[in-house]
């Protein structure tokens, strides 16, 4: 090794797919420029990426102080759009409560919280506020951490 140079540390490994669905990748590499694929390996560590970050949003969730969730989810939308649109929200939340119980289902309750939030400000927003509910249900108040 040269002077100055760093050992490559990370694990590499193979991966196999069918052809039905490397034909699928090579798809969707080709007909969407704009997702910036140069590869099927780009593609699938993206993929993998993605799921890692539900798993650990779930994780965070089901550590999550549940039945301070609701209530977090009310003042974390009111925090973020006025008392105005937060009223609006927060009758579609109860809305949510009168058919989820967050203390059995938290990831049906979040997924419910996430689709009023995406109704009014896209799922890109949603899914930061939802972010920030999770952290700050878990004691993170750092506004800075996303799932």
């Amino acid at each position: 090794m040269v002077s100055g140079e760093k050992k490559d540390e990370r694990k590499w490994v193979g991966v196999r797919i069918s052809k039905a669905m490397m034909h699928q990748v090579s798809e969707i590499i080709e007909g969407h420029p704009e997702l910036a694929y140069s590869t099927p390996n780009d593609f699938i560590r993206d993929a993998t990426r993605r799921r890692i970050e539900i798993i650990m949003e779930r994780e965070m969730v089901a550590r999550a102080n549940i039945t301070a969730l609701p209530d977090r989810v009310e003042s974390i939308i009111e925090d973020a759009v006025g008392e105005g649109l937060a009223r609006d929200l927060e009758t579609e939340l109860r809305k949510l409560l009168e058919h989820i119980d967050p203390k059995k289902d938290p990831d049906g309750f979040m997924k419910g919280v996430k689709k009023i939030l995406s109704s009014t400000f896209g799922p890109t927003m949603a899914e930061t506020i939802a972010s920030r509910i999770i952290s700050e249900s878990n004691g993170n108040s750092d506004r800075g951490i996303e799932v």
